[in-house]
């Protein structure tokens, strides 16, 4: 606790260094836009991360950046602070949860989650994890079975975090694969996979961000699909990552984390204490206990609905 204290007490007062610093630089130029652009726009995100991997609370942290970013772009004085924190809700945060797009993005999220509860309940998942049980039996073939999956949810990435990892999560626990693990094969193929997907909903987003860059290009008529299609080889982020993930499950090697999730999952073996997920309880034989049948067609087909209907969407409407 006094370390996360003393990293808070640090992070705070590089906040107050930052912005004398920002204030006098305003007081020289006579305006605040001084700041936008310059290496003081980076703070805000830095203290968001900074605090969330501190205290672990993700809103806290976001809602501090927010309102450091409102402070930084507003009055730079000592009675800004306070006047930042309600701008940062009148300004920031309430247009931003009023915004169509951002409002579709939250309920596309909870309706995913109420299709993953559905799928858990309904004995879906566990019909899936039958399924593949009858062909993957050791770690490796999990870890690459798990981030082939990514492939399938191709279309969105918070789609494809909470359908894959929720149904591979039964599968990796029974071989003993560690949560670290799980959560890394699946994230690295939900973002790589949905920008390079040539219909996704990350598609849809960038083409829409190339047009409204090239409304401001004079003599500059190419298509936004096409100039995103020329764009792809450059995408190296994708591509290594794809490829990373692919040859870290093959070769079921861990590193950093991971390897220390690894490790601890070994010592739960002999010590329950230390099992945080109850990874070597018989979690399977509680679930058969449960009334619904077990089947794989119950998860199959509403993320085969869930897959059609986003591409038929974006294919219809151009927004999915």
């Amino acid at each position: 606790m006094k370390k996360k204290i003393a990293a808070l007490i640090g992070v705070v007062s590089i906040f107050i260094l930052a912005s004398q610093y920002a204030l006098a630089d305003v007081q020289m130029a006579e305006t605040s836009s001084s700041i936008l652009g310059s290496w003081l726009s980076i703070l805000p995100p830095l203290v968001a991360i900074a605090i969330a991997l501190i205290f672990r609370q993700v809103l806290f942290a976001l809602f501090l950046g927010i309102w450091m970013g409102a402070y930084l772009i507003g009055d730079l004085s000592f009675t800004g602070i306070f006047s930042s924190f309600f701008s940062s809700l009148s300004d920031f945060i309430v247009p931003g949860v009023s915004d169509p797009d951002r409002m579709s993005i939250v309920i596309f999220s909870i309706l995913i989650g109420g299709m993953v509860g559905i799928i858990t309940d309904n004995g879906g998942t566990r019909g899936v994890i039958k399924a593949i049980t009858r062909f993957v039996r050791t770690k490796v073939q999990g870890q690459v079975v798990t981030s082939l999956m990514g492939f399938v949810v191709f279309f969105d990435d918070y789609a494809n975090t909470m359908v894959v990892g929720n149904t591979m999560r039964p599968l990796t626990d029974k071989l003993r694969i560690s949560r670290a693990k799980l959560a890394y094969l699946v994230d690295a193929t939900a973002a790589p996979i949905a920008t390079i997907a040539l219909v996704s909903t990350w598609i849809g987003a960038m083409v829409g961000f190339i047009e409204t860059a090239e409304s401001e290009m004079a003599n500059f008529n190419e298509a936004a699909y096409s100039v995103f299609i020329n764009s792809l080889p450059y995408n190296f982020y994708a591509f290594f990552t794809i490829l990373f993930v692919i040859l870290i499950a093959y070769s079921g090697r861990d590193f950093g984390t991971m390897l220390k999730a690894r490790i601890d999952l070994y010592k739960a073996k002999h010590d329950p204490k230390l099992d945080k997920y109850n990874l070597y309880k018989d979690k399977i034989e509680e679930d058969e206990a449960k009334k619904s049948e077990s089947h794989w067609m119950n998860a199959a087909l509403p993320i085969l609905t869930l897959v059609l209907g986003t591409i038929i969407g974006l294919f219809v409407t151009g927004e999915g």
